[in-house]
């Protein structure tokens, strides 16, 4: 069973998700180990790797948006508590997958997880490194920030043979260096925009609040992508993804149909129902227009960012994606940080980056 790990601070999630769509149009039964879900295909697993069954009715089945003005309950819906499980979990997922007829499967590695051996026993065949930023929430658990580093860049250096393993780099990372030395034993294959020297570049990037348009450069050519992804930082998940497919042979075209197929990412810059889309009468419609004096078509973004950095940086990129106006609703819980010291480092951000409104709530919006 072939296995992509893919470490590092931001990315991790979109990347993978990318890479298993790539990977599904190649024909391979891929399994997934991360941050929204444990799964083979459709079916969704348990930390102990047997199949996850619901014990009620989920409210939300078959439905494509939010009803206005009313909530959802989670009770009884399927989530992870851990994006990375413990060595044995991940042992058991793994074998779980397998078999239940896996050819491949798909595993994020955090820096907490790799520091806490959890992928002691994974020899992946591919590691993908996004970059290394900072994560007050893991980097609170290390002594300094080389120690951070060092837990991810320990994935890179367990790769050893050269005629089974691969390494996928960021080239734009400010880390590229050492992550590319920690990969010595192995072929690489480098992504980037502003790197010249990276093997798959974005030659041309076109972004919306809607989509956005890549053309790649790779070393076996090029390739258009119209991804649903928002924002540039999106776009190195889509280099990263063309990377894993270039490392295994597969036609262009394909890596491209795999990525496209990927429509939605749970919370990740996920764009979802705008006014027009609510079920509301015409008039009422008209009305909310008319009171908040807002244009007939805009986005609403919904993105899982919970740090003050990552907000930022949402932000950055909805702006220059084209929004003029953004009305930003977060949560804090106070669970990283006391709430007010986090509140106000939330605040901060949002009127750094050009949205003056903003509704904190005590927990996730």
């Amino acid at each position: 069973m072939n296995t992509v790990a893919v470490t590092g601070t931001n990315g991790k999630t979109t990347a993978s998700w990318l890479i298993r769509g790539v990977l599904e149009q190649a024909g391979e039964l891929t399994g997934m180990i991360g941050s929204i879900e444990h799964a083979l295909a459709e079916h969704q697993l348990l930390p102990d790797g047997k199949l996850w069954k619901p014990q009620v009715d989920d409210p939300a089945a078959g439905r494509e948006c939010s009803s206005p003005f009313s909530l959802t309950p989670y009770r009884g819906r399927y989530s992870v508590e851990e994006t990375t499980p413990n060595g044995l979990q991940m042992q058991q997922l793994l074998a779980g997958m397998r078999d239940r007829g896996a050819t491949a499967a798909v595993v994020e590695c955090t820096a907490c997880g790799l520091a806490g051996g959890s992928a002691d026993w994974v020899e992946p065949n591919i590691v993908v490194y996004t970059n290394t930023g900072d994560n007050p929430a893991e980097l609170q658990l290390f002594g300094s920030k080389q120690e951070y580093l060092d837990s991810m860049l320990e994935l890179l250096r367990s790769l050893k043979d050269p005629q089974q393993q691969r390494a996928v780099i960021n080239a734009d990372d400010d880390q590229f260096a050492a992550a590319a030395a920690a990969a010595s034993a192995v072929p690489r294959v480098t992504y980037g925009i502003n790197n010249p020297t990276a093997d798959v570049r974005a030659e041309s990037i076109e972004l919306t609040l809607w989509q956005t348009t890549i053309i790649v450069d790779t070393p076996i050519g090029k390739l258009e992508i119209i991804t649903n992804l928002v924002g540039r930082h999106n776009v190195y998940s889509v280099l990263a993804a063309v990377a894993v497919g270039v490392l295994l042979n597969l036609p262009l075209a394909e890596i491209g149909a795999g990525i496209e197929a990927v429509q939605v990412i749970p919370g990740r810059c996920e764009v979802v129902n705008n006014v027009l889309d609510l079920p509301l009468e015409v008039e009422d419609v008209q009305g909310l227009q008319q009171q908040s004096n807002l244009p007939r078509d805009f986005p609403v973004v919904v993105d899982a960012a919970d740090t003050p950095q990552r907000l930022a940086a949402v932000l950055d990129a909805l702006r220059e994606a084209g929004a003029e106006r953004i009305f930003t609703v977060f949560g804090c819980d106070g669970v990283v940080s006391p709430a007010c010291a986090a509140k106000a480092a939330w605040r901060c951000s949002c009127v750094a980056r050009g949205s003056p409104v903003q509704l904190a709530d005590g927990a996730e919006p």
